[in-house]
């Protein structure tokens, strides 16, 4: 709550805590589908209660009724348009018969107080409060068009982790800022999760009913708060919310914990045909282990350890912040998005057919293309039999051409016996003449050397010393 203060217990009804989706024409028709309800004890919804009663009038003066989005035992939510400035919001009016009790009006204006309190970009945001002409509060708060977070997981089915971590993570910090300033949600589920358009993302998450906690009609698919004496969903809450004076912000942090067990798997921990027994299995057993509920899903290594560890029966074993519920989320590893199951069967039949086409067209292939012919050795060279059919090319080794082998076969034909002895006698004739030129050099030079005789030797002086080696 707000204040942190119990609600009373007196009887209430269910209270629409957001705008709704404005794209589903039969919005009212599902109150859950439009907007989360807080329920009380059966008997205290207003007889006769028109929903449209307040269409086509002003209320305090500037607030032009157009539709209802959504209508509850408590109270109801219009679209209206203010007729200054022309911009839409979404109008969340008290019941009439239910406004006279003031403590009744005091928890629906409560939960006005509590969200303009935290002001997050992730918590849908209130503008304006007020009375209508016949004493009825009401307050007006931004117009969403999207759809809830229960929507798409009842669509869908899983959600896939790397659409699944940004949501978480967007909750949790709209659940930090609301810690900070002490206010407890109690009623976290995705039916209070509302995803818009926004920033460039399709799962902009506006979290909406803060600080109404009060006990919801129970609907056939026991989403809604069951009557009894404690406040929330019991599908979402935490064990100690059955004594409301033990709530504190870590009831949030069980809350997430389921959310994101139910975003992972698709189904919910603990299941149950009446809130009695939810709550009984709550306090005295395990939640289901997720290899079991999300066995076709896969999911990154840890994330049922984090969530176990949030869902812990004991406030003091889960996270004590949800700053570390966000740490420990963001820490998980990222996985590819998974492919539709339709897609992956198609794909798996293709690949099927694929595979069958290229096996065929193999065999067909293998028959029409002759056989290859092992390699044969290369045969000796012989020389080719008359009229002999023409081989197979084959590529002879090196070896068996050589090239002095060709050289005498093409010049030895060419050779006469007559230019041999020709070659010989001029051989023989120009040896004669070399010996006959060097006979005649030698006995040139030995007359040359008889006809000159040795100079006389030249006379000594007297009296001058001989050298004996002279």
């Amino acid at each position: 709550m707000a204040d942190g203060s119990e609600p009373p217990a007196g009887p209430a009804e269910e209270v629409p805590v957001g705008d709704g989706p404005t794209s589903s024409p039969g919005a009212s028709e599902d109150a859950e589908d439009v907007a989360n309800m807080a329920t009380v004890a059966p008997g205290e919804i207003p007889p006769d209660q028109d929903p449209g009663s307040l269409i086509g009038k002003v209320l305090d003066e500037r607030y032009m009724v157009l539709s209802t989005l959504g209508e509850g035992g408590m109270g109801a939510v219009y679209l209206v348009e203010h007729t200054t400035i022309n911009k839409k919001f979404a109008l969340k009016v008290l019941h009439e018969d239910l406004s006279a009790k003031a403590d009744l009006q005091e928890r629906f204006l409560r939960e006005a107080r509590a969200t303009a309190k935290v002001g997050h970009p992730n918590i849908v945001d209130i503008t304006d409060f007020g009375t209508t002409p016949d004493g009825a509060a009401f307050f007006t708060m931004e117009h969403l068009d999207g759809q809830e977070l229960a929507q798409v997981i009842r669509r869908e089915g899983p959600i896939s982790w790397r659409r699944a971590r940004p949501i978480m993570a967007q909750i949790c910090r709209a659940l930090a800022a609301a810690h900070a300033k002490e206010v407890i949600h109690r009623d976290i589920k995705p039916g209070n999760i509302f995803l818009v358009k926004r920033e460039g993302t399709n799962d902009f998450v506006k979290v909406l009913d803060f600080g109404l906690a009060c006990i919801e009609e129970e609907d056939t698919n026991q989403r809604l708060t069951k009557t009894g004496m404690f406040f929330g969903s019991p599908f979402y809450m935490a064990p100690e919310q059955v004594n409301p004076k033990d709530v504190d912000h870590r009831a949030d942090i069980y809350a997430l914990g389921v959310v994101l067990y139910e975003m992972a798997s698709g189904k919910l921990p603990f299941k149950g045909d009446s809130p009695a027994e939810v709550l009984s299995q709550q306090l005295m057993d395990q939640p289901a282990p997720m290899r079991d509920t999300a066995q076709n899903v896969i999911l990154p290594p840890g994330l049922e350890e984090v969530i176990m560890k949030a869902m812990a029966r004991a406030p003091e074993e889960r996270y004590q912040t949800v700053e570390e519920l966000l740490q420990a989320v963001m820490e998980l590893p990222d996985l590819p998005e998974p492919k539709p199951s339709g897609v992956r069967n198609v794909m798996a039949i293709l690949g099927v057919v694929v595979l069958l086409a290229a096996l065929g067209a193999a065999v067909l292939l293998s028959r029409d293309e002759p056989r290859e012919r092992p390699p044969v050795a290369a045969p000796r060279p012989t020389p080719p039999p008359a009229k002999a059919p023409p081989a197979p090319p084959v590529k002879a080794p090196a070896v068996e051409v050589k090239a002095p082998e060709m050289k005498v076969e093409v010049k030895a034909p060419e050779m006469k016996v007559e230019d041999r002895a020709e070659s010989a006698a001029k051989k023989k004739k120009k040896k004669k003449k070399r010996r006959k030129r060097r006979r005649r050099k030698k006995k040139t030079k030995r007359t040359k050397q008889t006809e000159q005789p040795k100079p006389p030797p030249k006379p000594k002086p007297s009296g001058e010393l001989v050298n004996p080696f002279d």
